[in-house]
Parts: structure tokens; sequence; C-alpha cells
């Protein structure tokens, strides 16, 4: 997190954690308050690296299915209901 600073130009950042909760799965769901900070992330991030990523995996950016926060935020409480019923 401390590459993409909170400077307002997100209002979303969703880190899906493994269900030991102990890792992050390997990706994360970003919300842009505009379409053009969504396409200055991806144009300056596409394919880089994280500093201090022991696999070194290239970035590989999409652009979401749900779109907006309060799509999110509905579908991110959808997921934790459903979770928490099938156990």
């Amino acid at each position: 997190l401390e590459h993409w600073p909170a400077d307002g130009s997100y209002d979303f950042l969703y880190l899906p954690m493994t269900t030991r909760g102990s890792q992050c799965t390997g990706f994360a769901f970003i919300n842009f308050v505009t379409p053009a900070h969504a396409v200055s992330f991806v144009s300056s991030w596409q394919g880089q690296r994280l500093p201090g990523d022991v696999a070194k995996r290239k970035l590989r950016l999409l652009f979401a299915d749900i779109q907006g926060l309060e799509a999110n935020l509905e579908h991110l409480r959808a997921r934790s209901i459903s979770r928490m019923r099938s156990r």
C-alpha cells in the first residue's frame, strides 16, 4: 500500500486474504473516482513489478465487471453474508 498512497484518486481498495487470513491472495480491487484516474493508474503500473515482491511477478491490470463504490461495497457485503451462511 505504500506504493499507492490514499491521494483521493480511489475510494475503495480491497485486498482479499486467504481463508486463514495470513496472506494476500495475489490480487486487489481498486475503485477509482474517475475513469481518468483508472487509465492513469493502468498506464503507470501495467507490467511493472512491486518493489520487494519476492516472486518478482509483473502486475496484470484489468477493468472489473463491477464498477462504482456502492456496487463494490454491496458485492463485498453479499459475499461476506454468503460465506457466513455456508459455515
